[in-house]
C-alpha cells in the first residue's frame, strides 16, 4: 500500500485547500437545487476525502476532492441500498438519498452512534492486491487491534459481513468511521446476539 513521505504531505494538504471553496460550491449546488439548506454551523466531519455537511433536510451531504473516492462510496451505499441495508451488527448504516455525478455529490441519512459509514477508501468483489499477502494482512490485523483494543473481533465481524454478504472490502477501519459507541448492556441489543466463532474470519 503506497504511503505518502513526508515530503509529499504538504502538496497533498495545499490540494485540499485549493480544492475547499470549490466542493463546497458543489455541495451548495446540490442542495440548492433539492431545495436543501446547507447548516455550515453544524458540521459532521472533514477528511483526505471530502467533507460532509448536515442539511435542512435532515440528511447530511459529502462532496468529494476526488472522483475516483466518489465512484468508490457511491457504488458502495448502491449495493447497500440495493440490498435494504440500514443496519450492520447493531451498527447504523447511511441510507443513500441522492447523488450529483458532475458535483461529486452524495446525500445520505444522518446516521447516529453505533454507525459505519465512510466507504470513500472501500474496493468492491476483489480484495486490493497488497491484501493478498499474508504479510500486509498480519498489519492490517495488528492496525486493527491496536485502534479498536478489545472491540476488534466486533469490529472484524462487521468487516466479514461486508466481504461476504455484500462484496464489499471495508480499508479503512478507523473508530471515526466505525464507531462502536458507548457500552449499554440495555441499548446495545446487537451485544446480547449469541457469540461468533471469529477464527472463520482469520
Amino acid at each position: 500500500m503506497a504511503i505518502p513521505t513526508f515530503a509529499e504531505c504538504p502538496r497533498v494538504c495545499i490540494a485540499m485547500l485549493s480544492n475547499e471553496d470549490e466542493i463546497f460550491r458543489n455541495a451548495e449546488i446540490y442542495a440548492k437545487l433539492r431545495h436543501r439548506t446547507i447548516l455550515r454551523q453544524d458540521s459532521p466531519g472533514h477528511g483526505m476525502e471530502g467533507h460532509v455537511w448536515k442539511t435542512s433536510g435532515h440528511s447530511v451531504i459529502k462532496a468529494f476532492y476526488r472522483q475516483e473516492n466518489f465512484d468508490t462510496e457511491l457504488k458502495c451505499y448502491q449495493r447497500l441500498k440495493d440490498h435494504g441495508v440500514n443496519r450492520i451488527h447493531g451498527l447504523e448504516v447511511p441510507v443513500l438519498e441522492g447523488h450529483d455525478v458532475y458535483l461529486r455529490v452524495i446525500e445520505m441519512t444522518f446516521v447516529r452512534p453505533p454507525y459505519l459509514l465512510d466507504f470513500g477508501k472501500a474496493t468492491l468483489d476483489h480484495p486490493p492486491s497488497y491484501l493478498c499477502d499474508e504479510q500486509d494482512k498480519r498489519r492490517f490485523e495488528s492496525l486493527g487491534r491496536s485502534e479498536f483494543g478489545d472491540q476488534w473481533p466486533q469490529v472484524n465481524a462487521v468487516l466479514f459481513t461486508l466481504k461476504s454478504s455484500y462484496g464489499i472490502y471495508y480499508l479503512d477501519p478507523r473508530p471515526q468511521n466505525i464507531c462502536l459507541g458507548l457500552p449499554d448492556s440495555e441499548n446495545d441489543d446487537w451485544m446480547k446476539e449469541p457469540p461468533i466463532d471469529y477464527t472463520e474470519y482469520e
